[in-house]
């Protein structure tokens, strides 16, 4: 067994690659479906193509959650500010993104800021833009927000975090650590990212004890991917898009984990990689339950508290994370 800070970094190396960064993506994945290749397992084609709409509707009418779940969105299907097929659309919400942010790093929008949570996605999409597609423009937008999350969460009138907060503080976190070297806000998100942690209302349990199993799973915890799927993977995949996106991330985690295994000479069970794929294989649901027609065709309707956007864009990055993963006999 490899040492376990090894092993840790190794696979959040991988996770943080596979979700956030498409570039660095390349040297993980297979090669994108060619021809001669079998196309993705879940079509994620007609959801991207709706959420890419969102470009052509006024700046005013965006909410800043939706807008940047959109941009997460697109950015976890393979496109950035300077590649992919919709680089526009993000270029777009982005600079939506850039205008409602004030001087101190939070985001407002009609003159109000946001709420804390708002604060959270938005900081998130930022640093992930600027990440993936080393826009060094964004770095000092990426940095402010971040800061104004720290004021946030340790002010005088702080709330404990939320499900939502404590989500994006750890792909935050996970983030500033790989791209430590350039953005410096590491120790400053995982500040905020403990913070989160201990503070954090329960909400719905078992959402709150899949945000915590991810956390453990990104802090290099090892667990038996039976225990990963009881803790995250949630019985109704349409009536919570958050709580279905942490049982994704919680999936991808453990296949990295089998990944970095096997590229240090380990061998992988081949129960359990027949398990991850019995797993993924139940997010045909999922896509039943997608819009085919009408206004909106390509989108899923509202759940768990989030607007049709946030849903959809949440519903994207899962189907993304199920069709980027490599190793899964998805197509079987």
């Amino acid at each position: 067994m490899l040492p376990r800070n090894r092993r840790a970094f190794a696979v959040l190396a991988l996770i943080v690659a596979t979700i956030l960064a498409p570039e660095l993506r390349a040297q993980w994945h297979e090669p994108p479906a060619t021809s001669d290749q079998p196309a993705p397992r879940f079509d994620v084609a007609p959801t991207l193509a709706a959420l890419a709409k969102m470009r052509d509707t006024a700046e005013a009418d965006r909410a800043v959650a939706s807008t940047a779940w959109t941009v997460l969105a697109l950015l976890a299907n393979g496109s950035t500010m300077r590649t992919g097929p919709h680089k526009e659309p993000i270029r777009v919400l982005v600079l939506g993104l850039r205008t409602a942010q004030d001087e101190t790093g939070r985001f407002v929008r009609l003159g109000v800021p946001c709420v804390r949570g708002d604060q959270f996605v938005a900081a998130l999409a930022m640093n992930e833009t600027y990440v993936a597609s080393n826009y060094t423009l964004l770095k000092p937008l990426s940095v402010r927000g971040i800061g104004a999350l720290d004021a946030a969460m340790f002010g005088p009138a702080a709330t404990p975090a939320t499900v939502e907060e404590f989500v994006c503080s750890v792909l935050l976190a996970r983030s500033a650590a790989i791209a430590r070297s350039d953005t410096g806000t590491t120790g400053l998100s995982d500040k905020i990212l403990r913070h989160a942690r201990s503070t954090m209302v329960a909400g719905k349990v078992r959402r709150t004890d899949a945000a915590l199993h991810l956390d453990d799973l990104l802090q290099g915890s090892k667990h038996p991917l039976e225990l990963t799927v009881a803790r995250t993977w949630p019985a109704n995949l349409t009536a919570d898009p958050l709580h279905t996106l942490i049982g994704a991330l919680a999936l991808t985690m453990s296949n990295m984990e089998a990944k970095a295994l096997a590229a240090q000479g380990f061998t992988v069970p081949d129960m359990e990689a027949k398990a991850l794929a019995a797993q993924w294989k139940t997010l045909d649901q999922l896509v039943a339950a997608r819009e085919t027609a009408g206004k909106h065709a390509g989108t899923w309707a509202p759940a768990g508290g989030f607007d049709r956007i946030a849903t959809t864009a949440m519903h994207a990055i899962t189907l993304a994370l199920a069709n980027g993963t490599p190793g899964l006999p998805l197509a079987k």
